[in-house]
């Protein structure tokens, strides 16, 4: 019995290899073409976005035409819109709250603020925390509002503007202009003083008008109702101050017949000429 061999023919294999070979390269090229596709379509749509976004940025409808400014309850709103003033008419989308609060920190006087953007209002809504004025600073003919750390807030030119205690004696090495902080023993005194003053309590309160920084030793302190200057050693002003504070409890220290001084730097006694 003889047997039949089914063989394909080896043109035939060939032709399938080569079909077979085409459609994959025909599929390839058609996966790339879809995925460049793909890109083409997402980059399209990224530069429409950011084309709709500058054209938004430059929108009239959303320029800045209001500042509002909250918070203010010692210094004047005029102050702070010499630095903000500037963002009027600029796009609301494309400035930065933090760029006005950069303009906002470079006024001493601000110790904290926030900016909100109002876009139905196309208004800025600044909110401001002032550092409070703790004494005046006077030296050479000019004075400053100063904090309670001794830094300058402001020049001011007009003595109703002042912040009771007048201090004065501090010495001109130091830097006077706004934003400056002053770095003087006599200063640190001073405030000390003031400070410990009103943490005393009296029965009689009694206004000072000015510290004097006197020595490297003393201060110098007047007040409205008392006829002469009151003398006070810089060291240990907290037990100073308690003991002129008992002595205005027990005593009316207005009526003291002090010709030049009363003297507080003896530990316990006051001593007055």
């Amino acid at each position: 019995m003889a047997k039949v061999h089914l063989i394909t023919s080896p043109v035939a294999g060939s032709r399938y290899k080569k079909k077979n070979t085409f459609t994959k390269k025909i599929a390839t090229i058609v996966s790339r073409l879809f995925k460049i596709g793909k890109g083409i379509s997402a980059l399209i749509i990224f530069v429409m976005f950011v084309y709709f976004i500058w054209i938004l940025m430059d929108d009239p409808r959303y320029k800045i035409k209001e500042i509002q400014i909250n918070g203010l309850k010692i210094f004047s709103e005029t102050e702070v819109r010499k630095n903000v003033d500037v963002f009027l008419g600029s796009g609301m989308v494309r400035l930065k709250t933090e760029e006005i609060k950069r303009k906002l920190q470079q006024i001493p006087f601000i110790e904290d603020c926030s900016v909100e953007k109002d876009y139905e209002g196309n208004r800025i809504i600044i909110n401001i925390q002032e550092l409070p004025p703790y004494a005046t600073l006077f030296v050479d003919d000019q004075m400053f509002l100063i904090s309670h750390t001794g830094k300058i807030l402001k020049r001011i030119s007009n003595i109703t503007e002042a912040k009771e205690p007048l201090i004065t004696g501090v010495s001109r090495r130091n830097v006077f202009e706004p934003g400056a902080y002053i770095n003087d023993e006599g200063l640190w005194s001073a405030l000390e003083f003031w400070y410990e003053y009103n943490q005393v309590p009296k029965n009689k309160n009694i206004k000072i008008s000015e510290i004097v920084i006197d020595s490297n030793e003393n201060l110098k302190v007047y007040f409205d109702e008392i006829p002469c200057e009151t003398r006070w050693k810089r060291e240990n002003l907290k037990r100073q101050v308690q003991n002129f504070s008992i002595a205005l409890n027990k005593v009316d220290i207005t009526r003291v017949q002090c010709n030049e001084y009363i003297d507080m730097r003896f530990n316990d006694d006051i001593i007055y000429k």
